[in-house]
């Protein structure tokens, strides 16, 4: 998908559960996919985001759920994360 698009750089952001690691092992030998597991409950993602942008990605997938879907795309927008993001599920 993404290399069709040219992108080499694919960061995703998953949720540290059984529904986030299938994700992660679903990517596990994409040597472009940087994965970063964001714990339950974790409300603050300003951390995680300056993993994010750190990694320069052309894209994110989220395999979030919920509240923290939305918490990572509000926090994204507020810190002015601009990369386009793919979500697992609707968010």
């Amino acid at each position: 998908l993404w290399t069709d698009q040219g992108m080499q750089r694919v960061t995703l952001v998953y949720a540290e559960d059984d529904y986030g690691s299938s994700y992660s092992t679903l990517f596990s030998t994409d040597p472009e996919v940087t994965p970063i597991a964001l714990p339950p409950g974790e409300t603050d993602l300003r951390s995680t985001l300056a993993r994010v942008r750190g990694g320069k990605p052309e894209l994110v997938i989220l395999a979030l759920f919920g509240q923290q879907a939305g918490l990572f795309v509000r926090q994204a927008s507020e810190t002015k994360l601009v990369v386009p993001t793919l979500c697992a599920q609707a968010c």
